[in-house]
């Protein structure tokens, strides 16, 4: 029994050592708050598709795989002020943005990520989770035994920027670009909007960033990220027209800009990794866009 506990133990400490996408974009951005005058929440979509190289002004992407719009508010809040340089911030909204809740889907146990590597709780915090505190747990089977046969030399973020921008490198995109792939993933986001039932507390985080963005006189600015015609046609109208007609509201109320790329017809299929992620040279066309219609706008 002391022997597998021992080595229980001597795993768990090795896994700490292994390099994972919240890690290590934890520590480049730490590493460079005092220069960040850019900061862009969001989801995969715009880890994927915006690259802050193409910036006239320093940037760094603080958003994530299937992060929220509380984790996007906690991390912004969590270092705002060690944040001295900062002029602007981008929030994606994306079809599914104040409809969505990270602590409610299946990839529920990115929530424990947030806290072990982020110290961020979840807004629907389990004290008695054990994969809060057990890299064994949080990780699957398959995974530790992976790592455990690479010697634990191995890193688990091979494909992220210094600046956050997770970079895909594949071109060809036709296995996963087609009307029946679109749709099913539409039909899985709107199921998930579905089971969701609480969009105002969702929306009061929101609200509450970009009043003290306010109050720090720091700019805010609201995007929507270019997809492909297969994903875009199935997205139900009634909730695209709810989602413009919110942000319509915010930027009345907080004064902030809104640029939506959802449908731009700038981006063709060549751009796109899948039905709604950009590829290495979509992000390359949309960051330079951002740049020129928000970014520079934005700072003087």
């Amino acid at each position: 029994m002391l022997i597998v506990t021992a080595g229980l133990v001597y795993v768990e400490y090795r896994l700490q050592q292994v390099p994972n996408s919240y890690s290590v974009k934890r520590y480049d951005f730490e590493k460079q708050l005092d220069s960040i005058q850019v900061v862009v929440l969001g989801t995969s979509h715009s880890e994927y598709g915006v690259n802050p190289e193409y910036f006239s002004h320093y940037g760094f992407v603080l958003g994530t795989v299937g992060q929220d719009m509380y984790y996007s508010t906690a991390l912004l809040n969590k270092y705002l002020t060690q944040l001295p340089k900062l002029k602007l911030v981008i929030i994606e909204c994306d079809y599914m943005a104040f409809n969505y809740s990270l602590s409610k889907v299946k990839e529920d146990w990115r929530t424990s990520s947030y806290y072990r590597f982020w110290g961020v709780k979840s807004d629907n915090w389990d004290p008695f989770q054990i994969r809060n505190y057990s890299i064994i747990s949080l990780y699957t089977n398959s995974l530790v035994k992976e790592i455990i046969k690479k010697g634990f030399d191995t890193n688990l973020a091979v494909d992220l920027n210094y600046n956050g921008w997770r970079k895909i490198t594949v071109s060809k995109n036709d296995d996963r670009i087609s009307e029946q792939l679109g749709k099913a993933r539409v039909l899985l986001y709107d199921t998930i909007m579905a089971n969701n039932h609480d969009n105002g507390r969702i929306r009061k985080y929101l609200e509450n960033m970009l009043d003290e963005l306010n109050r720090r006189k720091i700019k805010a600015a609201l995007i929507t990220m270019p997809v492909y015609s297969t994903y875009s046609k199935f997205c139900n109208a009634d909730i695209l027209n709810k989602n413009r007609s919110y942000i319509d509201s915010l930027c009345n109320k907080y004064g902030c800009t809104y640029n939506d790329y959802f449908k731009d017809s700038r981006f063709s299929k060549d751009d796109f990794y899948d039905n709604d992620h950009l590829n290495l040279l979509g992000a390359e066309k949309c960051s330079k866009i951002i740049d020129a219609e928000i970014v520079s706008k934005a700072i003087k």
